[in-house]
C-alpha cells in the first residue's frame, strides 16, 4: 500500500471504559483498518484489541490481532490471541467462509490453543441460508481433541 494510492481505506476506533461502584474496572480498546480494492484483489481488514479487568487483585487482560481477506464469494482470516483471564492461554484461529449465492453460504474454522497441559485443537463447520429482509436459519458443528464434546448449534434469527 502506498500513500499516493487513488484506493479508499478505512479506519475505525473503539473505546471502551466502565467503572461501577466496586473498584474492579474494564477497560477496552479495539482498532481496525481496512484496504479496498478496486481490482481482483480482495478488500484486507486488519485488527486488533485489548481488554483489562482491573480489580483489587490480579489484572486480568485479553489481546487480540487478525487479519481477514474478503471478496465477493471468499472470506477468510487469521486472529491471534492471549488471555490472562482464567489462565495463561494462547491462541490461533483459521477461518474461511464461501458464500455460493447471496443467500447460501458455508464456513470452516480451526481454533488451537495452548495453556497448561495438553493443547486443544477444535474443529468447526456451519452453514447459513439467509431469507425474507435479512432474516437468517443457521446449523453448525464443532469437534476437538482432549476429550472435547462434539458441539451442535441451530440458530434463526434476524439481523437488522
Amino acid at each position: 500500500m502506498t500513500a499516493h494510492s487513488d484506493k479508499p481505506k478505512s479506519a475505525c476506533l473503539h473505546i471502551g471504559l466502565m467503572k461501577a461502584a466496586l473498584p474492579p474496572i474494564l477497560f477496552a480498546l479495539a482498532v481496525s483498518h481496512s484496504y479496498h480494492s478496486n481490482g481482483p484483489l480482495p478488500e484486507l481488514t486488519i485488527y486488533g484489541g485489548i481488554e483489562r479487568f482491573d480489580t483489587t487483585g490480579p489484572r486480568l487482560n485479553k489481546y487480540t490481532l487478525g487479519v481477514e481477506a474478503e471478496s465477493d464469494k471468499l472470506q477468510f482470516g487469521l486472529q491471534l490471541g492471549k488471555s490472562e483471564v482464567l489462565a495463561d492461554t494462547n491462541t490461533v484461529e483459521v477461518y474461511g467462509k464461501y458464500r455460493f449465492y447471496t443467500s447460501l453460504s458455508v464456513s470452516a474454522s480451526v481454533l488451537h490453543a495452548s495453556f497448561a497441559g495438553p493443547d486443544l485443537t477444535v474443529y468447526g463447520i456451519g452453514a447459513e441460508y439467509i431469507f425474507l429482509n435479512n432474516a437468517y436459519l443457521g446449523a453448525s458443528i464443532a469437534d476437538g481433541n482432549r476429550g472435547f464434546d462434539t458441539q451442535y448449534a441451530v440458530s434463526i434469527g434476524w439481523r437488522f
